[in-house]
């Protein structure tokens, strides 16, 4: 009877097997069942070694069998959560991942403190209304907090630009760092302007600078940017191809009207050493040239009949303007600190200059050319200094490799495309 009641137990056994297979749970409830009759087997016969032996083998099938239905089932669970996966939004993450990756690309992405605070950087423009101050500015508003300091008026100044009316030797400068929190300060308002007494020339560059640095300073400025020149290398026949940044500021000692310039660059090094905790940077472009800019080279290469130096064809470098403000761009990158030379395209002999503006030059040995030079500025005719002859003579190139490797800075205007916003205009 026992032997009959456990009969229907197996083939119920069975039954289950064959029914609940998929779920992997019946494997294993299978498997348990040959075991149990391996149990009562032993009671109920007489020789358990030869019974046993038998059960035990049966049950090791049986239990393999069962594994490997749990195996499918749990493989089959596997498939559906990976298909419930895939239909799940969250496949959406990803892709948005990638959207934010591209979102760099985009014109605005290029931004400087933009990436690294919580707000809207907030920048400074010293001599704002000036050529390059507008371009600065109209380029810097789309994407910061822009504020002018300047004693000139803006001419199309955009709407969102905040104008200071304050000379920076005067006390009400300082009231617009103390009512503002800046988080860098772009001091492109250095002047050269011969024409002007030595002492407004003189307190307007030194005092001026002197007292934005205690500002920037005091008030925890992060970045400090110094718009200076290649110039104050100086024009000489003794210079190498290429003048570094490392290389002796030497212009002063033929051109008085560059030694406050010089003292200006040489004062801003000196804070860069003393305070490390805030970005100093030093930019000595090359000859700027553009339709809005108004320094001696430019008007130099308007005249229709220039004077040139007998005997020489000095190699000149030119940067358009446009490329200048991509380089003051470049230099507000959070990191960047230091000094820096920026350059144009390539460097060009003087008479290639010419020939492409189209120019009809005339040639005079060096002495008259700059006795005409000084005659015509005592009496008000021209606006171009007599020192700059030494510029039409001898070289004064600089490196440009630094600004390339540290900011990223690259001269997208050709020399052709530089001269052709001249002529265009002239």
């Amino acid at each position: 009877m026992a032997a009959q009641t456990k009969k229907p137990s197996a083939s119920k056994a069975g039954a289950t097997k064959t029914k609940l297979a998929p779920s992997g749970k019946s494997g294993k409830k299978t498997a348990s069942k040959p075991n149990t009759k391996t149990s009562t087997a032993k009671k109920v016969s007489t020789e358990k070694t030869r019974s046993t032996s038998p059960n035990k083998a049966a049950a090791k099938k049986t239990s393999a069998t069962g594994k490997k239905a749990a195996g499918q089932a749990k493989a089959g669970r596997t498939k559906a959560d990976s298909a419930s996966t895939k239909a799940s939004p969250k496949t959406h993450q990803p892709k948005a991942a990638t959207q934010n990756q591209a979102k760099p690309s985009d014109g605005k992405a290029e931004t400087f403190y933009a990436p690294v605070l919580s707000h809207m950087p907030r920048i400074l423009v010293t001599g704002i209304s000036g050529h390059l101050g507008r371009l600065v500015a109209r380029r810097l508003h789309r994407f910061a907090e822009v504020h002018g300091v300047d004693t000139r008026p803006f001419i199309g100044k955009p709407k969102d630009v905040t104008m200071h009316h304050a000379d920076l030797r005067k006390k009400r400068c300082e009231d617009v760092f103390r009512s503002k929190q800046f988080d860098a300060v772009l001091h492109l308002g250095v002047e050269f302007n011969p024409r002007r007494s030595d002492h407004d020339h003189y307190t307007h560059n030194i005092l001026g600078t002197r007292n934005l640095l205690r500002y920037a300073h005091q008030y925890g400025v992060k970045k400090f940017v110094l718009l200076s020149s290649a110039t104050i290398y100086g024009a000489s026949p003794l210079n190498p191809h290429s003048l570094t940044e490392d290389s002796p500021l030497l212009a002063g000692v033929r051109f008085a009207g560059v030694r406050d310039l010089i003292e200006l660059d040489m004062m801003t090094q000196s804070f860069f050493w003393k305070h490390d905790n805030i970005e100093t940077v030093i930019l000595r472009p090359v000859h700027i040239v553009g339709p809005s800019m108004e320094n001696p080279m430019s008007q130099y290469l308007r005249q229709a009949h220039p004077l040139v130096p007998l005997g020489f064809d000095p190699m000149i470098q030119l940067l358009h303007e446009d490329d200048m403000v991509r380089a003051v761009e470049r230099a507000l990158k959070p990191g960047i600190k230091g000094i820096y030379n920026i350059t144009g395209a390539c460097s060009t002999p003087l008479h290639e200059l010419l020939e492409e503006l189209e120019r009809s030059t005339v040639p005079v040995p060096h002495p008259i050319l700059s006795m005409t030079l000084k005659r015509l500025w005592s009496l008000g005719l021209s606006d171009i200094p007599p020192e700059v002859v030494d510029y039409l003579r001898f070289i004064c190139t600089v490196d440009g490799s630094r600004a390339r490797r540290e900011l990223g800075y690259e001269p997208l205007r050709s020399v052709k495309e530089t001269l052709r916003s001249l002529r265009t205009e002239s």
